[in-house]
């Protein structure tokens, strides 16, 4: 049996999401998103497929949230290893 890993890139579509004037936040490296997958992926998909996600859980730093449940992201494969 062939077993297969996905290594994904997402990119958080928070255009008009966050007013201009509040301040920015960073996600924490290894800060662990669970996301749902809004298209069908598969073991087959090569790297440089993208596929639509949401946040299936807020986001907080500090006791703030700075992505909300539902927050789109567009995520892509980067590596395939076999």
């Amino acid at each position: 049996m062939k077993v297969r890993t996905l290594i994904l890139v997402g990119l958080a579509m928070l255009a008009g999401l966050v007013a201009h004037d509040s301040p920015a936040a960073t996600v924490p490296a290894g800060t662990v998103l669970i996301v749902q997958t809004l298209n069908a992926v598969s073991s087959t998909d090569a790297p440089g497929t993208r596929f639509g996600a949401q946040l299936a859980n807020n986001v907080g730093i500090n006791g703030k949230v700075i992505l909300p449940a539902g927050t789109k992201f567009l995520i892509m494969i980067l590596l395939l290893i076999l």
